[in-house]
């Protein structure tokens, strides 16, 4: 799972642009979505397993891109300070079928 998010979010920031980005992570999602349905039918995995393996692919989508679009706004715009001095944080919510563990290729 770590090391999903981590080669996800290494690729995704060194893409050249958004439409890379996008294209590198679409890739990936195709590429995992075989793997977790080839391990679901020819070995037999549980559903429980295979909505596990689709939420962690999901949310190491969500995290690379997160941070490119993160890492953009801020060489963008500048790094956002809260009123009371401290970094600005934001809140990525992101809701569907994928990531509370649901089955859907």
């Amino acid at each position: 799972r770590a090391s999903l998010i981590e080669e996800l979010t290494a690729e995704t920031l060194a893409a050249i642009d958004d439409l890379a980005a996008k294209k590198l992570l679409l890739r990936h999602q195709r590429r995992e979505w075989d793997r977790i349905a080839f391990g679901q039918f020819a070995r037999q995995r549980s559903g429980y397993e295979t909505y596990q393996q689709l939420s962690y692919v999901a949310e190491a989508i969500l995290q690379s891109l997160a941070t490119r679009v993160w890492r953009d706004a801020c060489n963008k715009w500048g790094k956002p300070i809260h009123p009371n001095g401290r970094d600005a944080r934001f809140c990525l919510l992101a809701f569907g079928p994928l990531g509370g563990g649901h089955q859907g290729y």
